[in-house]
């Protein structure tokens, strides 16, 4: 887990002078007094862990009353199956209150990063055209349409504002996630009670990342182990995202998805083959970001790279950039080729494998095809001339 400080759960919150759990259960509590339906929308991710353990907790304390409340939870198709595994049990445990859960499977549109490269920069969650390719099985509970659904063309937030019209939402976004958002948020909690003019009510937006993971800690909430796994390859606490994989803000977990959840690299290759651009161009203008792993790599080195450094540095200590034991393999592998084959190698083959490698080659067709390359290019330099599998003498 992030690490904690033990002291930041005492935030105080200025205009109210207590901390911010305490805030937060107040304003949770004003929201359920005015007596109108209540939607609790739920991610699965860490804020929303939070929200639904505090909203949960009150219920069954007798501080609100659950029959005025709905959890909605939106399931983006692609998504770590750790988080449908968090969603599932609060989906049980709700219901065992009596508190209706909503698990939505439907065809809304989602930003996707990876088509910048095409005129179409959407992904369509639950395509119906593309059923063979889904990430996972839609479950047999799922709710797939509704009257207040304008299918494929709106993203998911529009369709809830508009299913939730004369109800009070309640969601776990919080100001501490960007500056857009801390401005956002200041202009509503400085007025009109703090919704929004969609009715929206964020109890939490003043809880720093310490404050959420204190919470957890504390009272022993699961979590997706994925955010473990992102924060130990090097992915800052702020930018620990867990939904929507296509997203920018989330894509980067796509640089070490592959090692960490192969199967699941493979569903996401399958269902947005686009998806491979993030491990080759992550570091380029191309996702205007840069990866700490290939600066600390190229650290030091002039602007020619010297690609035949850069790939013998990670194959020779695979374990310092490899976690997973079929990528360690894989590592091996690569290694062999240099091994065999560096006498007729060029700068231009070490460039080749070291993007490959950095970019996740499974089941080591890259690799292949790149020695089926050098291999090649040596015969022809030598006046043999290659035809298919056929050489002939020149």
């Amino acid at each position: 887990m992030p690490s904690l400080r033990g002291e930041d759960m005492a935030t105080v919150t200025r205009k109210l002078g207590i901390n911010v759990l305490e805030a937060a259960k107040e304003r949770i509590r004003n929201v359920f007094s005015n007596g109108v339906p209540v939607a609790l929308s739920s991610s699965g991710g860490k804020d929303s862990i939070v929200m639904m353990s505090l909203v949960y907790d009150m219920i069954t304390a007798g501080e609100i009353d659950g029959s005025l409340l709905t959890v909605d939870f939106i399931d983006e198709e692609v998504i770590y199956e750790e988080v449908r595994r968090i969603c599932e049990q609060w989906r049980k445990k709700f219901m065992l209150i009596g508190v209706k859960y909503n698990w939505w499977c439907i065809e809304h549109r989602n930003n996707n990063c990876f088509n910048a490269l095409e005129n179409n920069e959407n992904f369509i969650p639950w395509d119906r055209y593309e059923k063979e390719n889904w990430a996972y099985e839609m479950p047999k509970f799922a709710l797939t349409d509704s009257p207040y659904l304008v299918k494929r063309t709106e993203n998911y937030q529009d369709f809830l504002v508009r299913k939730n019209r004369g109800s009070i939402a309640i969601i776990g976004v919080r100001a501490a996630e960007s500056i857009n958002r801390r401005q956002y948020l200041a202009k509503i909690n400085s007025g009109n009670g703090g919704l929004s003019s969609k009715n929206i009510m964020y109890p939490i937006y003043d809880w720093t990342d310490e404050d959420v993971w204190k919470y957890i800690k504390d009272r022993g909430l699961d979590f997706p182990d994925v955010y473990i796994h992102m924060y130990e390859a090097g992915i800052g606490k702020k930018n620990l995202r867990v939904c929507n994989l296509f997203a920018i803000d989330t894509a980067k977990s796509m640089t070490v998805l592959f090692e960490i959840y192969p199967e699941l690299w493979q569903k996401v290759l399958k269902r947005e083959p686009n998806a491979y651009l993030v491990r080759l161009y992550w570091d380029t203008v191309m996702f205007h970001r840069s990866t700490i792993k290939k600066r600390k790599l190229e650290e030091g080195i002039a602007d020619d790279k010297d690609y035949r450094k850069l790939f013998m540095e990670v194959v020779n200590n695979p374990e310092k950039y490899f976690r997973n034991p079929h990528a360690l393999e894989v590592a091996r592998q690569y290694r062999s080729v240099v091994l065999k084959m560096g006498g007729i190698m060029e700068e231009k083959h070490y460039k080749a494998l070291y993007e490959s490698i950095m970019a996740g080659d499974t089941k080591t067709r890259i690799l292949r095809a790149i020695k089926s390359k050098i291999y090649t290019e040596y015969l022809r330099s030598e006046g043999v001339q290659v035809v298919g599998a056929v050489k002939r003498e020149e």
